[in-house]
Order: structure tokens, then C-alpha cells, then sequence
């Protein structure tokens, strides 16, 4: 059995609160509005939608599952341990959970605050960010100008070929786990020729709706050509 149900059965329904249920912030997301959490009416046609659900098939990294978590958590009736902490960060926050629920459930509204309280509890708690947390996905990752230079190397060691020989030789093997996973993750770079997309693109005939474009920090400093073909798009 995993932590909110078994992979094959699903979340039981939620019900009403309990009288230990916490009305301040006592416990990490007391704060959120508890009806938020009884949208969730467990049906599942959330699962097919979260593409962590599907890559991993556990129950707890689905939606209706995450939520059974974090209410749990809420109620008293979980602990929040290193289990519980990880499936939650498995959390895309893609949110295309919520164009699949019929139910309307607001599902950014629970993980997002949810997920503020957990790094607050964990700063409470005198918690120190590992190496790879604190210079790589806080330090690098949220600076695009210094993530570019960053990948400088990388791209240079990919057109001269000295990248496929790294790899090819194992060399990438020597690096900690979690930065040879970013290598074995990195995709072709291409030369920044791109200008950056400008804060409004005039549209092209006559305008028919406005449309937000999310630039990201990793994406705008790989993908910007393809932000660019999808502006144009």
C-alpha cells in the first residue's frame, strides 16, 4: 500500500472536516481554504491528464492523490516525512489537471501555497539547502544571463564533438548523480542569436484575443528559438 492508496484503488472520497482539523496555520497549508480541498471528489479523470501519474502509475503522484496527501497533512492524520515531501515536489504544477476536472477543482490553489509552507516550515526548522539546491536550482537556474554563460562550454564541447566523446568515454560518469542527470538531459544548444521576444508582439491582421506567453528561466536561455516560433505561431 503507498502512502494515500494502493496504485490500483482509488482515493477514498473526501468528506467533511474533522474537529482536529486546524482553522490557522498551525500545520503546513492551514491556511488554505479547507473547501478547496473537499472539490476534489476523487474520480480520477484528473490521472490521465498528470504526466507524473502516467510515467509513474503511483497513485500518490496523481492529483486527487497529492490532495489526499496534503489534506492529510492539514488534518493531523499525516506526517509530513520525506515521502510525503517528495511526491508533492514531483509536482509539475502544469496544472493540466485542471482543464481535465469536472468538478473545478483549483488544484494551483492547494499545491502552490501548499508548497510555500513546506519551504517556510523547513526555513523554520533551520533546514540548510543542499549544494545542488542552493547553486544550481536557486543560484543558476532563475538567472537566464548567468545560466547562458553557464552553458557556454556545453555548447562550444558540443560543435567541436568533444561532448559525444565525453559521453561516449563515460566521462560524464565522474560528475555527482544529479549534475550527470542535467548532462544527460541537455539537448542540442544553438548560438543566442535570438533577440529576446519584446514585452508585447503586435498582431499580425486584426487582433482577436491576447495571449500570455511564459518565457521560464531554463527555456529562455535553451529554447528562446522556440519561443520565437511560437509567438509566430
Amino acid at each position: 500500500m503507498s502512502l494515500a492508496e494502493s496504485t490500483t484503488t482509488p482515493v477514498p472520497t473526501a468528506t467533511a472536516p474533522t474537529p482536529d482539523a486546524p482553522s490557522g496555520g498551525a500545520r503546513p497549508g492551514g491556511e488554505i481554504p479547507y473547501g478547496l480541498f473537499l472539490d476534489c471528489v476523487h474520480c480520477g479523470l484528473c490521472t490521465s491528464a498528470c504526466p507524473t501519474y502516467v510515467t509513474n502509475g503511483d497513485e500518490n503522484d496523481s492529483p486527487r492523490g497529492r490532495i489526499y496527501l496534503m489534506r492529510g497533512v492539514v488534518d493531523g492524520r499525516l506526517e509530513l516525512n520525506d515521502r510525503v515531501r517528495h511526491h508533492l515536489d514531483l509536482c509539475l504544477d502544469c496544472r493540466a489537471c485542471e482543464t481535465a476536472c469536472p468538478s473545478g477543482v483549483q488544484y494551483g490553489q492547494l499545491i502552490e501555497p501548499f508548497r510555500v509552507a513546506l519551504r517556510e516550515t523547513e526555513r523554520d526548522a533551520g533546514h540548510i539547502l543542499d549544494w545542488f539546491h542552493r547553486w544550481i536550482l536557486f543560484g543558476l537556474f532563475p538567472n537566464p544571463q548567468r545560466l547562458r554563460r553557464a552553458l557556454l562550454p556545453a555548447y562550444i564541447a558540443q560543435r567541436l564533438g568533444i561532448w559525444k566523446l565525453l559521453q561516449w568515454g563515460r566521462a560524464t560518469a565522474l560528475l555527482p548523480q544529479r549534475l550527470r542527470a542535467l548532462t544527460e538531459m541537455l539537448p542540442p544548444l544553438r548560438p543566442s542569436r535570438c533577440a529576446p521576444l519584446p514585452e508585447i508582439l503586435p498582431a499580425k491582421g486584426r487582433r482577436r484575443a491576447r495571449v500570455a506567453l511564459f518565457l521560464g528561466c531554463v527555456g529562455d536561455a535553451i529554447f528562446r528559438h522556440t519561443h520565437w516560433a511560437t509567438a509566430r505561431v
